[in-house]
């Protein structure tokens, strides 16, 4: 279902009803439940007050894909903090 719906996601984010983000997660959500890595880095894990990823297309071309879209860049230092936030245990 929600693979069918994806070009309208996008369409409704390209007219600002939808943030960018909306499109980037629900791509990603896909691209994960099909085996396949995630393109925008918008799914994360938290392990040890780390961030993980999993498998992402191109680590590198993150940035670039989220400009593509109107996504603000990749920094995974933020989700790093995200997740010593979440865990309750601020590192030094």
């Amino acid at each position: 279902m929600a693979e069918s719906v994806l070009p309208q996601v996008k369409e409704a984010a390209e007219a600002g009803q939808l943030t960018p983000w909306h499109y980037a997660a629900m791509f990603d959500r896909i691209a994960r439940a099909r085996g396949k890595p995630q393109r925008y880095a918008t799914q994360i894990g938290c392990a040890d007050g780390k961030a993980d990823f999993g498998e992402v297309e191109d680590i590198d071309r993150v940035t670039e894909f989220r400009a593509e879209i109107g996504m603000k860049a990749f920094d995974p230092d933020a989700y790093d903090a995200y997740c010593v936030r979440a865990s309750g245990s601020e590192q030094g």
